[in-house]
């Protein structure tokens, strides 16, 4: 009787933690879904991304808890896009230097954004890192090499992807 009754609280346990994260991730494209609509250009862009890290981090093998990290990562990505002024981010052309260097600011801001939330501790590194560069030549904090964290290598690689796929104001899709 009691092994059967702690089943049953195991199963209603894991029921609610995955309605808790359903909910979580509910919440997490409803954020990077208000981003998107700023800029008809990019919409669906911040959950393609999410769907293309997680394809990338299959095919490493990489373990379901670090796919989750790359699902959440590549939605939230962006998210210190909100802290940018639509001038900005939504200009038909190309941007002036001290425009960019505004623009350079969202990682950064995205990451505190989510900082405070402990259940997103793990996908810090993918909205903060993702426009660092293998040669040191990225934003915010110029890493370089393995210094970029994986997950961060991998949300780049799919935001990468899908901006070349995706028709922008200024450039066509290829």
């Amino acid at each position: 009787y009691m092994s059967k009754q702690l089943m049953a609280y195991d199963m209603e346990n894991r029921r609610l933690y995955e309605s808790l994260e359903q909910g979580y991730l509910e919440t997490i494209v409803a954020l990077a879904n208000s981003i998107d609509s700023k800029d008809a250009y990019t919409r669906g862009h911040s959950q393609r991304v999410g769907d293309v890290a997680v394809e990338i981090g299959r095919e490493l093998s990489l373990p379901e808890r670090q796919l989750k990290q790359l699902q959440y990562g590549g939605i939230l990505h962006d998210i210190g896009k909100i802290g940018i002024v639509e001038s900005i981010l939504c200009k038909q052309s190309r941007l002036t230097d001290a425009e960019m260097a505004i623009m350079r600011e969202h990682p950064a801001i995205g990451d505190s954004i989510i900082g405070p939330v402990s259940f997103l501790t793990g996908v810090r590194s993918c909205v903060r890192s993702h426009h660092e560069r293998w040669d040191g030549t990225g934003y915010p904090d110029k890493l370089k090499g393995t210094e970029i964290p994986m997950l961060a290598r991998i949300v780049a690689c799919a935001d990468t992807f899908d901006a070349c796929t995706s028709t922008r104001p200024y450039q066509k899709a290829m």
